[in-house]
């Protein structure tokens, strides 16, 4: 990804996957599809260390895989990379942010159209609401 960073975005942002190596006062963290490979019982403690990180007003967000598609489903039930996954609701997600006193802003849900019907992709904005799409996307914000 930082790759093909303007170089300026690449001296603004931290893209990682250790936590140690995490300043605080982010203004934004995005995690995308990480939670599914995250023990449930740890969850909340990790929606908790991710607001520590972010500063007064910061917005986390955080993609994942809905559980309630039948696609979504299918390829993860046939991914290696997937074996121990386990899913969760954007119910989940949005609670997660709540129990760590985030406050959720928006949830969408989103990728309801295949690559073979791309001429359709731009139907997919008026589709947000609708729990029928392969993944979602939550936004919770540190108001306190």
């Amino acid at each position: 990804s930082l790759k093909s960073a303007e170089a300026e975005l690449a001296r603004k942002v931290r893209f990682t996957a250790d936590a140690a190596s995490l300043g605080s006062d982010y203004s934004l963290i995005v995690v995308a599809n990480v939670f599914h490979h995250i023990e449930p019982a740890q969850r909340k403690a990790t929606f908790a260390a991710l607001r520590k990180l972010l500063a007064l007003g910061g917005r986390l967000v955080v993609f994942e895989h809905n559980p309630f598609n039948p696609a979504t489903q299918w390829i993860v039930d046939r991914c290696a990379f997937d074996e121990n996954a386990v899913l969760l609701p954007s119910s989940e997600t949005i609670d997660g942010m709540k129990a760590a006193g985030l406050t959720p802003e928006r949830r969408d849900f989103i990728s309801f159209v295949p690559g073979f019907l791309a001429p359709l992709q731009p139907l997919e904005r008026f589709l947000g609401w609708c729990p029928a799409g392969a993944q979602y996307a939550a936004v919770g914000r540190r108001v306190d």
